[in-house]
């Protein structure tokens, strides 16, 4: 699960990277998690994001257009 807020963003930032905050415990395994989740929501920006983009562009383009558009009248 992405993070809510950009607090909680960095602080799962830092608990991933082995920082924990004084009097209480945040399990490293969720603060990864929580890490990771926020590297996927971002993904739209990224080569790869940008690359599945280009596929449905092209699927498109060869007449394989998307199940959920609107229907041509």
């Amino acid at each position: 699960m992405p993070s809510k807020s950009p607090a909680q963003a960095k602080l799962m930032r830092a608990v991933s990277h082995g920082w924990q905050p004084p009097g209480k415990h945040i399990d490293v395994g969720v603060a990864k998690e929580f890490m990771h989740a926020d590297q996927r929501k971002k993904a739209h920006k990224s080569r790869e994001g940008r690359a599945d983009r280009k596929r449905e562009l092209d699927k498109w383009a060869h007449g394989q257009r998307n199940t959920y558009a609107a229907p041509e009248t």
